[in-house]
């Protein structure tokens, strides 16, 4: 998302419209091939349409909206910190609400992975104002609400099915929200139709569809952590196509959230070991 973001960005595109035109596309590409070729799929119960759309309106286009928000006011270095709070407060509330049993072992996991995206993200941690710093902080909150409501609500659901809906119901957020100017997304749509069409593809469709159908196959606490690759692959991104420099601080942070991810996998291999040598 970075790179096709950044080369939209460069040539002054709002951030309302790359959204909305980003939601538009593919809402429109998923119903129209799941119509061609598995019509059945679009067929969902009333109640989880209705989840689904709301999932995208408060979920996605609540959470880009304060995501770009904090952007404008604070470092970008302190929005992506911000943001990647969201492991801590989808593990606390999965704690909290008993949806999972958090053991001491992962708490020091997630706190070192943490550790290890606050040296990949470290930087110029600028506030211009602090509406934009709780922006920042809200966009995490609103995120791991999306992905408490997802893995709870949407367990039967088929994530092709439930993410044509999340995209419709993001589509139609973003549009309140930001009400854009047709012209603008008609200019960005004739002359940057391969980035809008990647940045549609590559970083929209394929990536809900995925993680609501991890959702469904893993603990809350699991997904989260793997989700910390996101930052990791960006900046393994950033060094091959923008040919930026890899700092030795963002080397070892990279390195720690790795050994923690690894260990945490381990862990989880090994408790699932036990319980089916303690089932035979």
């Amino acid at each position: 998302m970075g790179v096709f973001g950044k080369k939209l960005f460069a040539l002054g595109y709002a951030v309302g419209d790359i959204l909305v035109l980003r939601f538009f596309l593919a809402s429109l590409v998923l119903t129209l091939l799941t119509f061609l070729f598995q019509n059945d799929l679009l067929y969902l119960k009333r109640a989880q349409i209705f989840l689904s759309l709301a999932l995208g309106f408060f979920g996605y286009a609540v959470f880009a909206t304060l995501y770009f928000t904090s952007i404008k006011g604070v470092s970008v270095a302190l929005a992506a910190m911000l943001l990647y709070t969201y492991p801590f407060w989808v593990t606390l509330f999965s704690g909290l609400l008993k949806i999972e049993k958090i053991s001491a072992r992962d708490w020091i996991l997630l706190l070192f992975s943490c550790l290890g995206l606050v040296g990949i993200f470290w930087g110029q941690l600028e506030v211009k104002n602090l509406i934009a710093l709780f922006a920042g902080l809200a966009s995490a909150l609103s995120y791991s609400i999306y992905i408490l409501v997802s893995a709870r609500y949407q367990k039967n659901t088929n994530p092709l099915s439930s993410t044509i809906y999340v995209c419709w119901g993001a589509f139609f957020g973003l549009l309140i929200l930001h009400r854009p100017d047709f012209s603008s997304l008609q200019n960005i749509f004739e002359n940057s139709f391969l980035l809008i069409s990647g940045f549609t593809l590559v970083c929209t469709v394929v990536p809900i569809m995925l993680v609501l159908h991890g959702l469904q196959n893993i603990k809350n606490s699991e997904a989260v952590m793997l989700t910390m690759l996101e930052p990791l692959t960006a900046v393994f991104m950033s060094l091959v196509i923008f040919k930026e420099d890899i700092t030795l601080r963002q080397f070892v942070g990279i390195s720690v959230v790795i050994l923690c991810l690894i260990l945490k996998t381990l862990f989880g291999l090994q408790k699932k070991t036990a319980l089916a040598d303690a089932v035979i």
